[in-house]
C-alpha cells in the first residue's frame, strides 16, 4: 500500500493544485445545474436514485449525463497512461488534455451551461483518473471523502500515541485545503462573472501543466 512519504515533494503542491482546480469547477457546476456537483458522483447517484424513484425522468437524464461523462474523463485517463511514461511528464500531458476540456466547456459555457459543464465533469474524471493512476490509489483530487478519512485515522493513530510510525498525510490535508480555497475563489468569481467563470480553472490547469513539463524537463537535463 503506497504511503505519503513515498511521494516525490512536487507531488504535494501539485496535489493542492489540482484539489483547488477541482473545488472550482465543481462550485460553478453546483450554481449553474440547480446545485448538481460534476466533480464527484456519490450525490449524483443519491440523485439519481431519488429522481427514478419518483419518475423525474428530466432530471434522472441530466444526472445520468453527469455521470456518464465522468466516467468517460476516467476512461480516457486508463486508455493514455495504459503505456509506461515518466511520471511527470504523463502529469503535464493529461493536465493539458484537461486544459483543452476545460478551455472548450469555458468557450460553450456562456450559451450553453449544460454542454459546457458535462464537459468540465469528463475534464474532471481525467484529472482523478490521473491522480488515482499515477498515486497508485493514494491520492483522488476531485473529492474529499477519502482525503478525510485518511487524516481521521491518523488522528486516530495519535490518539493512542502510535504517530511515531505514521506520518502527517500531508498530501491529504493539501487535497482538503486547495479544494477548500478553490471552491471560495470560485463563488466570488462566479457571483461576479458567472458566464467566463469556467476560464479559471481552465487557466489554472494550463499553469499546472506548464509548470510540470519545466519540472519534468529540469528532471531530465539534471545530472545523473
Amino acid at each position: 500500500m503506497p504511503r505519503s512519504a513515498d511521494l516525490p515533494a512536487t507531488a504535494y503542491a501539485t496535489a493542492a493544485g489540482l484539489a483547488s482546480l477541482a473545488g472550482m469547477v465543481n462550485v460553478i457546476g453546483v450554481l449553474a445545474l440547480a446545485r448538481e456537483a460534476v466533480s464527484h458522483l456519490t450525490g449524483t447517484t443519491v440523485l439519481l436514485g431519488m429522481a427514478i424513484g419518483h419518475a423525474d425522468w428530466a432530471l434522472a437524464r441530466l444526472l445520468l449525463a453527469v455521470a456518464a461523462a465522468f466516467l468517460l474523463g476516467a476512461l480516457l485517463a486508463g486508455v493514455l497512461l495504459a503505456e509506461p511514461t515518466p511520471q511527470g511528464e504523463a502529469q503535464a500531458a493529461m493536465l493539458t488534455l484537461e486544459a483543452l476540456l476545460l478551455g472548450a466547456g469555458a468557450a460553450l459555457f456562456a450559451a450553453h451551461p449544460l454542454t459546457g459543464m458535462l464537459i468540465a465533469s469528463c475534464a474532471c474524471g481525467l484529472q482523478n483518473g490521473t491522480s488515482t493512476r499515477l498515486s497508485s490509489g493514494l491520492l483522488r483530487t476531485t473529492h474529499l471523502t477519502g482525503s478525510y478519512t485518511d487524516l481521521g485515522l491518523w488522528l486516530g493513530s495519535a490518539l493512542r500515541r502510535r504517530q511515531a510510525c505514521q506520518p502527517f498525510p500531508w498530501p491529504q490535508a493539501l487535497v482538503i485545503a486547495g479544494f477548500l480555497a478553490g471552491s471560495v475563489v470560485a463563488g466570488l468569481v462566479y457571483r461576479a462573472h458567472a458566464a467566463s467563470a469556467l476560464w479559471l480553472p481552465a487557466a489554472m490547469a494550463t499553469g499546472l501543466a506548464l509548470w510540470l513539463r519545466i519540472h519534468a524537463y529540469a528532471l531530465r537535463r539534471r545530472p545523473q
